[in-house]
C-alpha cells in the first residue's frame, strides 16, 4: 500500500492489475509463463525425489556428524536391527545429507522439519494454536 491514508486506491489499483493479469492468462494461454507465485519457484529450484512425483524437497544441507550423534545413531540402529553398535558406527559417512522442507505440489502446505529449520523470534510450532 502506498498511502495509509487512502488504502482503497491502493487496493482498487491491485485488483484491477491481478484481474488484467489473469485476463491476459486465460485469453493468450500464458498460465504457466505469467505464473508469479511461489509455487512456481519451488518446482524450479527443488528436487524431486524417485518415486515421488506430488513432492518436491527443498534446502539440502550437509550435516557433520560428530562423535555423540554418531554414538546415538550406531545405538539407536543397533537397538532396531540386533546388530553391534561398533559394527553400525563405523559403516555412518562422515557427513549426512538432510532436507529441511517438503512441499506438495498440488497445492499442498509446506512442511519443515522442526530440527533443521531455524526458527525467528516469531516462529511457532507446527503445532501452535492461536
Amino acid at each position: 500500500m502506498k498511502s495509509r491514508r487512502f488504502p482503497f486506491a491502493s487496493l482498487d489499483k491491485r485488483i484491477r492489475d491481478l484481474a488484467w493479469l489473469d485476463h491476459l492468462k486465460k485469453t493468450y494461454g500464458l498460465t504457466k509463463t505469467l505464473d508469479l507465485s511461489k509455487r512456481r519457484k519451488v518446482e524450479e529450484c527443488g528436487t524431486q525425489v524417485p518415486g515421488y512425483k506430488h513432492d518436491v524437497i527443498l534446502i539440502r544441507r550437509k550435516l557433520p556428524i560428530t562423535n555423540t550423534l554418531r554414538e546415538r545413531i550406531g545405538n539407536h540402529l543397533g537397538n532396531v536391527y540386533s546388530v553391534e553398535p561398533e559394527i553400525i558406527r563405523e559403516l555412518l559417512p562422515d557427513v549426512l545429507e538432510t532436507y529441511s522442507k517438503l512441499q506438495r505440489l498440488e497445492g499442498g502446505d509446506m512442511m519443515h522439519a522442526s530440527q533443521v529449520v531455524a526458527n525467528g523470534p516469531f516462529s511457532h510450532d507446527m503445532t501452535w494454536v492461536k
